[in-house]
């Protein structure tokens, strides 16, 4: 794979990764609306933490990759 291609698909990965966070921070955002209180919402996000990381910890390897691509 020649540079220009890797940095291709590494800009296309981060821009899918970029989507994939944001359309998940805003289901985020509503399950913290729709609680009751924050006491609540603020539990509800420690139980999903795992799963949260995944989705941004992919975005932050998307986002390293791509930066390595550019060097």
């Amino acid at each position: 794979m020649t540079r220009k291609e890797l940095l291709e698909v590494t800009a296309s990965n981060l821009k899918m990764a970029a989507e994939l966070l944001r359309v998940y921070e805003k289901k985020w955002r509503e399950e913290w609306d729709a609680a009751p209180n924050p006491f609540i919402a603020y539990e509800q996000m420690l139980k999903n933490k795992p799963n949260r990381l995944k989705i941004i910890n992919q975005w932050l390897n998307a986002r390293k990759e791509y930066d390595e691509a550019r060097k």
